[in-house]
């Protein structure tokens, strides 16, 4: 059984392709630390294998599970994006819904 998917990608953030990290996993298993492992290994990859110097991740403000992920991985919070996602309390996607971007450079 699939559990979830994650790892380094290219993303446009306000008009600028970036590199990001980024995960997705079923509920039944949250909390036991995937997202925390594939994340540090998209980290790993984005730094050494493809050489860039910063990456960013991105989430719904509301999701303070995966917020919580970033910092663990020593992101750090640097603003509200606005794309299509959902809003607290709706089961719509809006086409501006606010989110979190946090960003990491090379060590």
């Amino acid at each position: 059984m699939l559990l979830g998917r994650g790892g380094p990608s290219w993303t446009l953030v306000e008009g600028t392709e970036r590199a990001e990290v980024g995960w997705a996993f079923r509920r039944a298993v949250w909390g036991r630390g995937y997202a925390t492992e594939i994340g540090g290994a998209g980290l790993d990859y984005a730094f050494s294998v493809l050489g860039v110097e910063d990456v960013v991740s991105f989430t719904e403000v509301h999701n303070a599970r995966s917020r919580a992920v970033m910092e663990r991985l020593g992101m750090r919070y640097v603003g509200r994006i606005l794309r299509p996602g959902l809003i607290a309390g709706s089961a719509s996607v809006h086409e501006a819904a606010p989110f979190a971007l946090y960003r990491i450079t090379r060590p």
